[in-house]
């Protein structure tokens, strides 16, 4: 099972292919704009809607928990879009903080979001660990400067001039360091208890430790960081690898 914000319900190819691959059934539960498990937040713009967004994340992520069974496997995946200086962390102290998702909600919410995955994701993996369930969250996404899809088919934009927004490229080792004083800490404590796994697809949609917008000729991404079909088929067949062998080998779980 998928879940987590809008970036989950991209990887309908992904959940196709691994049916299709490994004989299993595959489902997505994801809720834009909310990632999973849910932080109550302050939507500056709307926050009625924030409050609705909330509760139904919730409703969600109950009905979820309560379908898994053991052999299942719970794959995460949430936002993962940071600022370029400063972020205004609960703290004030995190440089290049977590800015989840995006510009319209308070700096509060970057907190609050690294301290409910903190302290609401661990207990929910050890729960589902007991339970014979496995696991997995992945690595965000690289973020891009947004770009609508239509100006960056391969074919034309470099003749329109825009080749330095479709043709943009970031080294792997920089999209992950943004993470390094934030998200990271928070997973490498999880990973070392054994309540969960770390998924990184930017082994597969970044090549020569460059993370392009365009891969192997196609667009890899609609916007910013949501991944287009192209995109989740890249990190599908890693993905099935990073499965087989860290799930079904290590431990028998998938689908017994």
């Amino acid at each position: 099972m998928i879940v987590g914000d809008s970036h989950a319900q991209r990887h309908a190819p992904l959940a196709k292919s691994l049916a299709r691959r490994l004989g299993i059934k595959v489902s997505i539960s994801a809720v834009p704009a909310y990632p999973f498990p849910p932080n109550q937040v302050i939507r500056l713009k709307d926050p009625q809607a924030a409050k609705a967004g909330y509760e139904k994340q919730l409703a969600s992520m109950s009905q979820s928990l309560r379908l898994l069974r053991r052999g299942d496997v719970l794959a995460i995946v949430n936002s993962g879009s940071y600022g370029s200086g400063l972020a205004e962390a609960r703290s004030n102290r995190v440089p290049g903080g977590f800015r989840y998702p995006d510009n319209n909600w308070n700096g509060d919410n970057q907190a609050f979001f690294l301290e409910r995955l903190s302290e609401r994701l661990g207990g929910i993996a050890e729960g589902l660990n007991q339970r014979g369930v496995s696991v997995i969250y992945f690595l965000p996404n690289p973020v891009f400067q947004s770009t609508e899809i239509s100006e960056c088919f391969p074919q034309w934009y470099q003749a329109l001039n825009v080749n330095r927004l479709c043709g943009e490229e970031q080294s792997m080792r920089a999209v992950l360091r943004r993470h390094e004083k934030t998200l990271f800490p928070v997973l490498r404590r999880l990973e070392s208890r054994g309540s969960l796994l770390v998924y990184n697809p930017l082994n597969a949609l970044c090549g020569a430790d460059l993370c392009k917008r365009i891969v192997n000729g196609k667009q890899a991404y609609t916007d910013g960081s949501h991944l287009s079909i192209h995109g989740s088929e890249l990190v599908s067949e890693n993905f099935a690898g990073f499965l087989i062998k860290s799930v079904v080998l290590e431990s028998g779980r998938l689908g017994d």
